[in-house]
Parts: structure tokens; sequence; C-alpha cells
């Protein structure tokens, strides 16, 4: 190999090698002494603190948050299993609301229904209230629900007797 091909090839290698060295983060963080501390790879001291990751031209790229203590962690995990069991909760309550309203499609056949039932359990004051109470919860539900259905019913039927 001549000495020509041999630098050729020994500034081709590094152009690629300072190209990849470029690439890398630096990485900053102030340590529990207070001393600023830079690397080329996450700091090992720094992991309970925020790290900022810098690009060659000294621009924040990214800011990596402190690694979670195993209380943290937990705190965590509960957090996501309280907000899991509220979406199962509501999606629930949105498959209930719609199984009454496909058993009560208008107010009329809900009070139909409702006075009924009532009427069985005269006998019966305890069970007649708690009834009247979760009729009274059913309504409040179903009521924004037949809103719409109501006025286009009452539009349907206007349309019929023109």
């Amino acid at each position: 190999m001549s000495g020509l091909s041999r630098v050729a090839c020994t500034c081709l290698l590094a152009g690629a090698f300072s190209g990849a060295w470029a690439q890398a983060g630096i990485y900053t963080c102030t340590d529990a002494k207070g001393r600023r501390l830079t690397s080329d790879r996450p700091i090992p001291e720094c992991l309970d603190r925020e790290q900022k990751e810098l690009n060659p031209r000294g621009m924040v790229l990214r800011v990596r948050p402190p690694v979670p203590t195993a209380n943290e962690e937990a705190e965590q995990a509960r957090k996501e299993r309280q907000l899991a069991d509220q979406r199962q909760r509501e999606a629930e309550q949105k498959r209930l609301d719609k199984l009454l309203l496909a058993r009560y499609p208008t107010q009329s056949a809900f009070d139909a229904e409702r006075e009924k039932n009532l009427a069985s359990l005269q006998n019966n004051p305890q069970e007649r209230a708690r009834a009247v109470a979760r009729y009274d919860a059913d309504l409040q539900r179903l009521k924004p629900q037949w809103a719409p259905s109501t006025t286009a019913a009452n539009d349907a039927e206007a349309s019929v007797k023109r």
C-alpha cells in the first residue's frame, strides 16, 4: 500500500470515528456535594438526580429524570392501579346506562315499569323506599339520554300529523 493510500485510509477512518463521537451526548449533573459532573454516558453518581444530555454544541437535547426509588415506584404503581380501577368503573357505568336505555327507550316506558313495581311493594315500606331511590338514580342517568330522542320523536309525530 502506498503512503498516499495509507494517509487517505487513515483520514477516512478518523472522519468516521469523529462523526460517531460527535453524535454521542454529553451528560451533566450536579452531585450531592454540589460539584458539576460531566461525562459521555449517564453518570452513576447522579442516578438520584436530574441529568441533562447535551449535544456537542452544549444545547440541551433532553433531561433524564432521576431513577425512582422503590417507594416512588410503589406509589406510581398504586396510582396506575387506581386510574385503571376508575376507568373500569366508568366503563361499567356506561355499559349499565346502555342496558337501562335499551330496557327503557322512553320516559313513559320507564314510568310505567316504575309504577307497576312500586305498587307491588305497598306492604313493605323499607323495600319501597330503596326501590324509589334506585328508580330515581336511574331516572337521573337516563334523562340526558332521552332528551334528544324525545325531541326527535316529537318531530316525527308532528310530521305524521301534518
